[in-house]
């Protein structure tokens, strides 16, 4: 399955250089996945490919905040939110927006396409999606340091024969100074995508973002030769760059040393509490991806009581702990024949890798109800905050980071920690999460409520009319029409008078025609089922003036 050119990344400087610095700052990302869509395609990997690209950004140090199958409504509150936090992050903040999903461009712009959106022609596109350009102002108004805005958004045209001034891919951006573009493929081109539960772009990207040490240039290259290799040469990801300053996703060692120099100058200056703490943190961010044990040591000399001084200890001995391993001291050979293996307690022990380690911690913070998310190995924010549930309910304390102690605290325990929690739209069944079922006229709102159903009456109708009053007017005796209701619209024509305007409300058919010029018109209100087969009568009437004709109406939906 093929989808077309749709992600492109823009990278924007608003500082005139970054250096290591930027590792320090704030970082915020905001990722949106829709899959589920109603009233067009469906797509598979936009929700998985969100999922990946959260947990791999809150690896790399990302406050995320993420949304899955998300309608106009939830899309603009999230953009909102995101622009909210990224202005109160300071100027030094790096913020990052991504997008996987349907989208499109008309007349040279990109509209980003939400659940449930009713697109019937291009004039609607600027009410019922959003905007590339105004998540890029929202962006832009923080005035923060540099911005990135990740975009997989085009598998195809959902809109083909309605929008007509629709084009392949997404437009063009050409990179401004300090910015840097880049598409899954050329703009207007095919992308594959791919066999896996991930596009061939998202799945390259976030592999090459957890490099360590990688300039974002860097980044892109190794994300063409990975699309490259998955697609067999058929696809090739495009950027169009004028940066002028450096950053990695991951700082490499190298960095991580550098910083600990200036910050300690700084520590020694800063008098007040709160200048302190934001040096502490400021340290911390430049170190906790290191694995130099001296840069943690230099951590505890100088913060002894520190915020994340257990943690920093933690990684230390972890750290001293693969060194001694790697050089073992020598023992007599009966010694080694005699004395029994220690039982380990990181990630060499019971696992044979942190991945793996890490799964099986998912796994049974979820089998407690700790909301540990998808396992799938990658240790973020979601699984530290099922651990810190864990704990609370537990009545234990424990650090939260993967290790075989954790791993044991938690199979030890047979009965189930957490409370079950639902979202708004379950309820509690049999301790178990149930969604909540509505009457066949009433659909689950994204609330949890039962609301009047838009789309319940949803089909093709035949309609016959008998006329019961004629006065003055030509009426014909009978009249048979078909008629068609999408998401709450009825479209029909009756063949001997105007375009009837019509619309579903609480259960009815409400159809009018204009007014004539003698300020007669149709109106009428019919009783729909949303059970096929099913029989049901209303009252069509010329209305309005002196002329007087009157139908009673069948209708049956096919």
């Amino acid at each position: 399955m093929f989808k077309l050119a749709a992600a492109f990344l823009i990278f924007v400087f608003f500082a005139a250089g970054n250096g290591p610095s930027a590792f320090a700052a704030k970082r915020l990302a905001l990722v949106i996945g829709n899959s589920n869509y109603k009233l067009i395609s469906p797509l598979t990997n936009p929700k998985n490919d969100a999922e990946l690209m959260a947990a791999t950004l809150e690896d790399v140090g990302f406050e995320v905040i993420t949304a899955i199958d998300a309608n106009r409504r939830d899309m603009s509150r999230a953009v909102k939110k995101f622009g909210k936090k990224l202005r109160l992050a300071g100027k030094d903040a790096v913020g990052l927006f991504f997008y996987a999903g349907h989208g499109v461009q008309a007349s040279g712009s990109n509209f980003l396409i939400p659940i449930g959106a009713e697109i019937e022609d291009q004039s609607d596109l600027t009410l019922e999606t959003l905007s590339a350009s105004d998540i890029l102002s929202q962006m832009e108004s923080a005035g923060n340091a540099l911005n990135l805005v990740i975009l997989d958004a085009c598998r195809n045209n959902p809109f083909k024969g309605r929008v007509r001034a629709a084009s392949r891919g997404l437009a063009r951006i050409n990179a401004a100074s300090g910015s840097l573009v880049a598409f899954a493929a050329a703009p207007g081109q095919v992308a594959a995508d791919g066999t896996g539960k991930n596009s061939p772009y998202t799945k390259a990207l976030t592999a090459a973002m957890k490099k360590p040490g990688l300039a974002i240039e860097q980044v892109f290259k190794l994300t063409r030769l990975g699309v490259e290799k998955q697609t067999n040469g058929q696809q090739t990801p495009w950027e169009e760059s004028s940066l002028k300053g450096d950053f990695s996703f991951l700082p490499s060692e190298k960095i991580a040393k550098a910083n600990v120099a200036p910050v300690r100058q700084s520590a020694r200056a800063a008098t007040s509490p709160g200048q302190i703490a934001a040096l502490e943190v400021a340290y911390w961010n430049s170190i906790q991806s290191s694995n130099n044990a001296e840069v943690f040591e230099a951590y505890l000399k100088r913060f002894p009581k520190g915020t994340f001084t257990e943690l920093a200890t933690i990684k230390l001995n972890r750290l001293k702990s693969k060194v001694a391993k790697l050089s073992p001291p020598e023992q007599p050979r009966s010694a080694v024949v005699e004395q029994a293996p220690e039982r380990q307690t990181n990630t060499g022990g019971l696992f044979a890798n942190r991945r793996e380690l890490v799964s099986a911690i998912q796994s049974e913070l979820n089998r407690h109800r700790c909301n540990a998310g998808r396992v799938d190995g990658a240790w973020g924010l979601k699984s530290t905050r099922a651990v810190a549930r864990f704990a609370k309910y537990a009545n234990l304390s424990l650090t939260p980071d993967p290790s075989d102690d954790l791993y044991n605290s938690l199979k030890g325990r047979k009965q189930q920690a957490c409370p079950l929690t639902c979202g708004s739209r379950y309820e509690i069944k049999n301790n178990a999460c149930k969604l909540k079922t509505c009457t066949n006229d009433k659909v689950l709102s994204q609330s949890g409520k039962c609301i009047n159903s838009i789309t319940g009456f949803d089909g093709a109708y035949q309609v016959s009319a008998i006329r019961t009053v004629n006065q003055k007017l030509a009426c014909l005796p009978t009249y048979n029409m078909d008629l068609v209701v999408t998401n709450g619209k009825a479209k029909h024509k009756i063949f001997f008078g105007p375009w009837l305007n019509a619309r579903v409300k609480n259960g009815s058919l409400h159809m009018s025609s204009a007014p004539t010029d003698s300020g007669g018109r149709w109106v009428g209100i019919f009783r729909l089922s949303n059970s096929r087969g099913k029989n049901t009568s209303g009252v069509f009437k010329w209305a309005g003036d002196s002329k007087k004709c009157e139908y009673k109406v069948s209708i049956v939906k096919r």
